[in-house]
């Protein structure tokens, strides 16, 4: 995920064909990643650090060197989708999916 946040923009872009959704789609499979890898964490301890991951990643971006914009909205689509993640969460702890 790193490797598509920082590398430059080349206008031809991959996944969905709204920015925010790959935003909300990337946070929910890495929150989902990071609760399952980390089951003691709470969810304000998850979502916290979730959000000070997408928040860094649009600092990082906002860089010149970097050659991206910093977007608040990213941020806002980064924390939907930790909700969503979050919730995906809750439902394999209820559900059989244990593992």
């Amino acid at each position: 995920m790193a490797w598509l946040a920082f590398r430059p923009v080349t206008g031809v872009e991959g996944g969905l064909p709204w920015d925010k959704a790959n935003h909300a789609l990337a946070f929910i499979v890495l929150t989902a990643l990071a609760g399952r890898g980390w089951p003691v964490l709470s969810r304000a301890a998850l979502f916290l650090i979730m959000l000070v991951a997408g928040i860094g990643i649009e600092l990082v971006q906002g860089l010149p060197q970097i050659g991206r914009d910093a977007d608040v909205w990213d941020v806002v689509a980064d924390a939907v989708g930790i909700l969503v993640g979050l919730a995906l969460l809750g439902w394999l702890r209820r559900s059989r999916w244990r593992a």
